[in-house]
């Protein structure tokens, strides 16, 4: 058998419409690939893979691959893709609702650095009530990064 055909076996084409099925995912099915999300996010140098192509794997079934890139776990959220989005998709909610995923099927990114920023960057969010960038970044850098700190 074709290694493609095995490879394509492996997708799970039902994903994009588990995430479309959500509140905060009814408008993916009408990405058209603009790539504004992509073009205005602060943070695309860092990630993984950017939102448009987080989109394009998600049409492709590539479960696995989407639930296991760092990119949710970076989003910075500060909404400017969802601000830029001609289709009024709300995609740094579908960020959060990919990393809810994750955590669901206890699948962790390969850089556990960001797993372990995400946490932290919640737990200071849900003590103050907003981020802290100052305090964030001294636990962080001091409990994980003692030395380059």
């Amino acid at each position: 058998m074709d290694s493609q055909i095995v490879y394509e076996m492996l997708e799970n084409p039902e994903f994009l419409d588990e995430i479309a099925a959500l509140p905060e995912g009814r408008e993916i099915l009408g990405c058209k690939q603009y790539g504004n999300c992509s073009g205005m996010c602060p943070v695309a140098p860092m990630l993984e893979h950017t939102p448009r192509k987080i989109f394009a794997m998600l049409r492709a079934g590539m479960k696995d691959e989407v639930l296991r890139s760092s990119t949710p776990w970076v989003c910075s959220s500060c909404y400017a893709c969802t601000v830029k989005c001609p289709a009024c998709i709300k995609i740094t909610e579908i960020m959060y609702a990919l990393k809810r995923r994750a955590i669901a099927e206890s699948i962790r990114p390969p850089d556990s650095d960001a797993y372990r920023f995400a946490r932290l960057f919640t737990k200071i969010v849900c003590k103050h009530g907003r981020s802290h960038e100052m305090g964030l970044l001294m636990r962080y850098m001091g409990f994980h990064h003692p030395v380059a700190m």
